[in-house]
């Protein structure tokens, strides 16, 4: 199964969870192609980026549709003010999921945070993001009853995303929120089958890749390849 539902593991806080690959630190055993190639999109890496992209849009699009796409920050950003790997996903996502909209910038934070792998504990994450995050309702598209996705590259704890989900619910309570992330850090306490085989093959199948890109943001170098 390439997409996997994990919604039950975060239960009242949103709605719906899915990920695709496992993600296995390189510090672990596990490491595989398919993690490494989780790193070439956190990098801006092509043809990683489009691939992963294109596969996010092909499995999750009959899953949810959104009215509002947004993106987790990055720990030194307080507002999306750049293009980056999770932007070109979102934007493939409002492509493919009209009428979605894909509007980071309702999701703002009152200062950069600490990168959550440095806090060792559970109670030094969830302080250092504590009220951290707010969310604004596009003009024009209010903030009643809404379906509101989330996207990040890699979900380990679930902070961020409990973070977000409460600022989003003070200020949209009604709306309902999905997540999804490219992928889930292994638990070997908590997942059963850490094998990435299926998602790596549909990951490197040989085909042109389709670059479009929208909104104003800046392009990313791309290329179409058979990796």
């Amino acid at each position: 199964m390439i997409l996997k539902n994990i919604s039950p593991k975060y239960a009242g806080i949103v709605d719906g969870t899915y990920h695709i690959a496992h993600y296995h630190p390189t510090s672990k055993n596990h490491h595989d192609d398919t993690s490494s190639h989780l790193l070439d999109f956190k990098d801006n890496v092509e043809p990683w980026v489009s691939r992963w992209s294109n596969i996010s849009v092909k499995y999750l699009g009959g899953e949810i549709t959104p009215d509002i796409i947004v993106r987790v920050l990055s720990s030194g950003e307080t507002e999306a003010s750049s293009s980056n790997s999770l932007d070109f996903l979102g934007q493939r996502m409002e492509e493919a999921m009209a009428p979605a909209r894909y509007i980071p910038t309702t999701l703002k934070k009152s200062r950069p945070t600490k990168p959550l792998k440095t806090l060792r504990t559970k109670q030094e994450r969830e302080a250092e993001l504590a009220g951290v995050y707010s969310y604004i309702p596009p003009a024009g598209i209010g903030s009643d009853n809404k379906v509101i996705l989330i996207l990040d590259d890699i979900v380990t704890s679930g902070t961020t995303l409990r973070e977000i989900s409460r600022a989003i619910r003070t200020a949209s309570p009604t709306s309902k929120l999905y997540f999804f992330a490219l992928g889930q850090t292994y638990d070997s306490w908590a997942n059963n089958d850490p094998d990435n085989t299926e998602v790596l093959k549909v990951l490197t199948e040989k085909k042109a890749l389709k670059i479009t890109y929208s909104n104003n943001t800046s392009p990313i170098v791309s290329q179409e390849t058979d990796a």
